[in-house]
């Protein structure tokens, strides 16, 4: 990671000697000559609650409380076969290390990584280099979750009861009263509130599942396009679904809303097609499909 400073001083008297207290996350480590924070953190996820103090030469002391968070996290492969590379003057996939595909490109996907990692690429708990574990409903909601082993996050299961999570329901993707996101016939308008929360809005959906608290959870969220095709399984062939649906059944081969906004118009979010794996951007007043997760971001 790159250093950060949680002080910077002015004026008083140089030297300033820098400290803190509390404890930081395994990794880091803190310089009291220049109350700079550097190193990786190596938890997987890591929160400290530190105060950070300057002294200057005259011993005068200035102090501030900081919260210092950190994801860390893995990547998970793309699940391109060892079967799936190609070779000089065809389309069609071929074994990975024949001649042909070696000779076009020694470094294809299905070449390295996770997926073709012997040590890692056990088909029990996911396909190839995924590595998912089965977590148990609790709280209100029928349904179960899934959580990523190489990227810590948590995903949400979509159920076939025709309840609130039922995998056929789809959402539009409104989420600022201050922003033109909504078309009401003639131009884009801001959304009010109540659009938002409503259940047919992904604000509103996401907010029902925290009060039921999915697995026992209730800080669920729409994911970032690039948490959402961290899932992607990029072995399986369009039409999709493109994911294990070993672990996520009831999954649409189609697009999947985002969390993340398209930059330059407030109308417009990221949205990842489970057709074939593809980040698009659409409009937010059209219903898509929602998938949420945890922890992580």
């Amino acid at each position: 990671m790159a250093s950060f400073s949680p002080l910077t001083p002015s004026g008083g008297a140089t030297p300033y000697t820098y400290s803190y207290t509390g404890t930081l996350p395994a990794g880091l480590s803190f310089s009291a000559g220049t109350g700079a924070v550097t190193g990786t953190p190596t938890a997987a996820y890591a929160t400290a609650n530190l105060v950070f103090s300057v002294q200057d030469a005259n011993n005068v002391v200035a102090s501030t409380t900081s919260t210092v968070s950190f994801f860390v996290t893995g990547l998970n492969d793309t699940g391109i076969t060892s079967t799936q590379c190609y070779e000089a003057g065809s389309n069609v996939l071929v074994a990975c290390n024949s001649a042909g595909a070696i000779a076009l490109n020694n470094a294809q996907d299905g070449m390295a990584g996770r997926d073709a990692n012997a040590s890692t690429n056990s088909n029990a708990d996911g396909k190839l280099g995924f590595s998912f574990t089965s977590v148990p409903a609790a709280g209100s909601d029928p349904g179960g979750c899934v959580q990523d082993n190489v990227t810590g996050l948590m995903w949400e299961v979509k159920t076939a009861d025709g309840g609130l999570r039922d995998w056929r329901k789809t959402y539009t993707n409104y989420d600022s009263t201050a922003s033109a996101q909504k078309w009401n016939g003639s131009a884009y308008v801001a959304p009010t509130q109540t659009e938002i929360d409503a259940a047919t809005n992904s604000v509103g959906f996401k907010n029902s599942v925290n009060t039921q608290g999915l697995c026992g959870y209730s800080d669920w969220r729409l994911p970032t396009a690039d948490e959402l095709q961290s899932i992607v399984d990029y072995g399986v062939a369009v039409p999709g679904p493109t994911v294990d649906a070993n672990w996520f059944p009831n999954t649409q081969g189609n697009v999947y809303w985002s969390a993340s906004p398209f930059v330059g118009y407030s109308d417009y979010a990221w949205f990842v097609s489970f057709n074939d794996g593809l980040v698009y951007g659409g409009l937010r007043y059209v219903s898509l499909y929602v998938r949420l997760v945890r922890a992580g971001q």
